[in-house]
């Protein structure tokens, strides 16, 4: 039966169907009929997708049975990137699927250590040496230019005492810059008479 009527003529549905109706006056003076059809009510189902963070991108209604490509998906979703990684959208988790029921996909990314120059300069802002490090390299590791030199001038000499900053772990770009230690420079004084040296000593620059 697809249908059944009350003796009120209510119609009311039984099953997904077609019937003809036909109706009778009491005095059987009157006929009337017509087709009822009945279909079965469309299920549908919450389809959510959501980023790595739990934030909704979107949620829509579908009928049950939908098939994976007839789903709607959001623009590619971003993550923001941190000192040590940049991220790029990789795709949905899980797998998106015909639709059974609600369900919920989240964004997964793939993730990229950043890498850093660091510079070493003479303390003229020469550069010496320029190279990439990726994120958390130790200061250990970081290849480090052969000790520079500074001019020595008439009233200095110069030694390379070490970097400034103090070479450190990589977590950005960085600049260290040569530093030096200077030195009075010493002169010979001579006293003399003729070809004799009467006396000589050594003296600082500017004495």
């Amino acid at each position: 039966n697809v249908a059944r009527v009350s003796s009120t003529g209510v119609v009311t549905a039984v099953a997904e169907g077609s019937a003809n109706i036909t109706v009778t006056t009491e005095d059987g003076s009157k006929t009337a009929s017509c087709t009822v059809t009945v279909k079965a009510p469309v299920v549908q189902y919450t389809i959510t997708f959501k980023n790595e963070d739990g934030t909704v991108l979107s949620a829509a209604k579908y009928d049950v049975g939908t098939t994976a490509d007839k789903i709607t998906k959001p623009s590619n979703p971003t993550k923001t990137a941190t000192a040590e990684y940049t991220y790029t959208f990789a795709g949905w988790s899980p797998t998106i699927a015909n639709v059974t029921g609600d369900a919920t996909y989240t964004a997964t990314f793939n993730t990229t250590k950043n890498k850093y120059t660091v510079t070493f300069k003479n303390e003229n802002g020469t550069v010496i040496s320029e190279t990439q490090y990726e994120y958390g390299t130790t200061a250990a590791n970081i290849a480090k230019p052969s000790n520079p030199t500074k001019t020595a001038t008439a009233e200095y000499t110069y030694t390379f005492a070490g970097w400034t900053p103090t070479v450190a772990n990589v977590t950005g770009d960085a600049t260290y810059t040569a530093t030096y230690t200077s030195t009075t420079r010493k002169y010979t004084v001579k006293f003399v008479n003729g070809d004799n040296v009467i006396r000589q000593a050594q003296y600082n620059y500017g004495t």
